[in-house]
């Protein structure tokens, strides 16, 4: 009987940690949508964001090397930060994407977006479920993860230069991306219990885990996007 009442008191705390990385993943979602819904509009109107951002090269790298450092910054200093600090860091690199993104609609149409989020949306919670039932241990796939998005890498370096493959890519990164998903979720069962008694941790941990979901939707949604764009294009 104490043995049930264990098993279910852990099951009740891991469904209760998974809502918390949702929760905070799903509000990063909702700042960069508003911000992009905003930008886009902005864009449309000649407004002042338009002006500053997406008519000057320059303030495009910055705010990408502002993500960069973002994603690194939580990443290593983690441990020696607040939880405060550590969601502060997360939201806004979640309203700098937004800002990129309010570009989307102009380059690919409003109508396209939406599917494309849709069909993320989609493959994204249909890979979340497989990551959290799944019986079979994904840390093992970690090399191969690594080399796809090294593969992945090069292939978009390439595609630059000479422009093609672009098809291709978009389906690579789908596919990578789906299972970085599934690992990913399971890394968050795993952080669980590691992390179980310790509530800074677990929560500091928790707001990385919604990062890396984050990145996995947004990585999904834009290589589905592109392969819509290309065929609408064809």
């Amino acid at each position: 009987m104490s043995q049930y009442y264990t098993n279910s008191y852990e099951q009740e705390g891991l469904r209760k940690y998974i809502s918390n990385v949702f929760m905070t993943m799903g509000i990063g979602m909702l700042i960069t949508a508003a911000i992009a819904y905003y930008c886009y509009f902005d864009l449309m109107s000649g407004g002042f964001i338009a002006r500053l951002v997406y008519t000057n090269p320059l303030s495009t790298w910055i705010l990408l090397i502002v993500q960069i450092g973002i994603v690194i910054g939580l990443s290593a200093r983690l441990q020696k930060m607040s939880v405060g600090s550590a969601r502060a860091m997360f939201y806004i690199y979640c309203v700098i994407n937004g800002i990129t993104f309010g570009i989307l609609p102009l380059a690919y149409g409003v109508d396209k977006v939406f599917v494309a989020f849709m069909y993320a949306a989609v493959l994204f919670g249909c890979c979340a479920v497989i990551g959290k039932t799944t019986k079979v241990d994904l840390t093992k796939f970690s090399g191969l993860f690594m080399g796809g998005l090294i593969a992945l890498l090069i292939m978009q370096v390439l595609n630059m230069f000479f422009g093609f493959g672009g098809t291709s890519i978009g389906f690579l990164g789908i596919i990578l991306f789906m299972g970085l998903t599934a690992w990913d979720m399971q890394m968050i069962k795993r952080n669980y219990y590691y992390l179980a008694n310790n509530g800074e941790a677990a929560a500091k941990y928790s707001i990385i885990s919604a990062l890396n979901l984050y990145l996995d939707f947004i990585n999904i949604f834009l290589y589905v996007l592109q392969i819509m764009g290309r065929h609408s294009n064809d």
